[in-house]
């Protein structure tokens, strides 16, 4: 239908008002968008408290579920397998993770809370966590230059798609403990750290050795804080990978030997037991090595790949990583993320050099949150070992550098947003009042 002129006169007004409309609706809506909370001149707290409103909503939804006995995936569906990891961090995790990532595999990485440093000076690890020795004299074998973690390494492997969980502090055997207060400590400790790094409301366990009974059921759920707990969760397939390694096993036959008893059970299913760390070659790339021999075989074989999760009937009460403070641990952006099409690697994040490379479409500028994006589409964050993984410091202990983890805003310059939204708010009541 065409209008006349007199029509188009008619219109005019209306057409006017209509735009006069959408650009203040345009205007109240982008300068409300880009409020943001003034930055204080004290540390900055903010993550602290969502992740600890995070893990008191995982408290109040979950039901305690530590039980007597040990959880296997007999329930999983025929020819359909999980991956877990034991004992990392360790050099080669990141890769491991990268890998299986691309692979589109999801796995749990069961870890020890002592490879975690508590305070770093420059890259060195000035402050390990607290450790104590196994009352049944068990203990892992030493090794004579330990290496700790920066526990960013965590955010970097749960960025990946893979959940992280309690494998205790210093692997000890948990079965008839008799004392209380070891027993504590050997599963908060490592809790604590899980704690501030997942969020969706399933925190696991699994016992060292796969060890456990109702006596240490019990002692756990006397415990605030572990009868959240789920598990202990155990394997059905298990190769010895760390024993492969330390006899000098071939990857090809110790990768056969998972094969083996995996195509001999009778819904050829379960839980994979590997080792990220393996206790007497520590800092080998063989667990890499051998998912990369195991996962395409795998596949080759018709076998499908799921997670913890869905053997638990698991559903999430909110993302599985927790928010990563902005600038604290290096904020989102690696020192060096891996370009993809289209992207260039990433600057380290305002406040920290090194945080979690993210892939994005298009490369982000080194003057966004928390610094620089990763590379494009298809980037993956690098390989970082304990030297070039920058300090893990908890936004409550952070020095206020002033940026609030953006790049180039200071406290003072960014305390005006909130005038602009304030603006923004107010044109749009304008618009609604006519």
């Amino acid at each position: 239908m065409s209008l006349g002129s007199e029509d188009h006169k008619k219109a005019e007004p209306i057409v006017a008002m209509i735009a006069g409309l959408t650009s203040r609706s345009f205007l109240a809506f982008a300068l409300t968008a880009v409020a943001l909370p003034a930055c204080s001149e004290a540390p900055i707290e903010w993550a602290d408290q969502e992740r600890a409103s995070a893990t008191e909503a995982v408290g109040s939804v979950q039901e305690p579920v530590l039980e007597a006995g040990n959880i296997y995936g007999n329930g999983l569906a025929a020819k359909t397998v999980v991956l877990t990891y034991d004992d990392g961090p360790d050099a080669h995790t990141l890769e491991l993770a990268q890998y299986l990532s691309q692979q589109s595999i999801k796995a749990t990485f069961f870890i020890n809370g002592r490879r975690i440093c508590k305070a770093w000076t420059g890259d060195v690890c000035t402050t390990t966590m607290e450790m104590r020795p196994c009352n049944d004299g068990q203990s892992q074998a030493p090794v004579d230059v330990p290496v700790y973690y920066n526990e960013s390494i965590l955010d970097q492997v749960i960025a990946l798609g893979h959940r992280i969980a309690n494998h205790t502090t210093d692997h000890c055997h948990l079965k008839g403990q008799d004392n209380p207060a070891d027993f504590e400590f050997e599963v908060k400790s490592t809790q604590d750290i899980i704690d501030r790094h997942i969020c969706d409301g399933l925190l696991l366990f699994r016992a060292p050795f796969g060890d456990w009974d109702g006596q240490a059921s019990s002692i756990a759920k006397g415990f605030p804080g572990l009868d959240k707990l789920v598990g202990p969760i155990n394997w059905d397939v298990d190769g010895a990978d760390w024993e492969c390694f330390q006899k000098g096993t071939s990857v090809q036959a110790c990768g056969d030997k998972y094969l083996s008893i995996l195509n001999n059970r009778p819904n050829q299913n379960g839980i994979f037991l590997h080792h990220d760390r393996l206790e007497f070659n520590v800092g080998s790339d063989g667990p890499v090595k051998l998912a990369q021999y195991l996962v395409p075989k795998l596949k080759e074989q018709g076998y499908a790949f799921t997670t913890l999760d869905e053997l638990l009937d698991h559903t999430p009460t909110g993302p599985l990583g927790c928010p990563v403070p902005m600038g604290g641990a290096g904020g989102m952006a690696g020192a060096a993320g891996a370009a993809g099409s289209g992207g260039a690697a990433g600057g380290g994040g305002s406040g920290g050099s090194a945080g979690v490379p993210l892939g994005g479409s298009a490369g982000m500028s080194t003057a966004g949150f928390g610094g620089g994006g990763a590379g494009g589409a298809g980037g993956v964050p690098p390989v970082m070992t304990a030297a070039g993984t920058a300090p893990y410091v908890p936004p409550s202990a952070a020095e206020d550098d002033g940026s609030c983890g953006l790049a180039h805003g200071s406290a003072r310059e960014w305390g005006a947003v909130p005038i602009l939204a304030a603006l923004g708010l107010l044109l749009g009541r304008r618009r609604r009042h006519g």
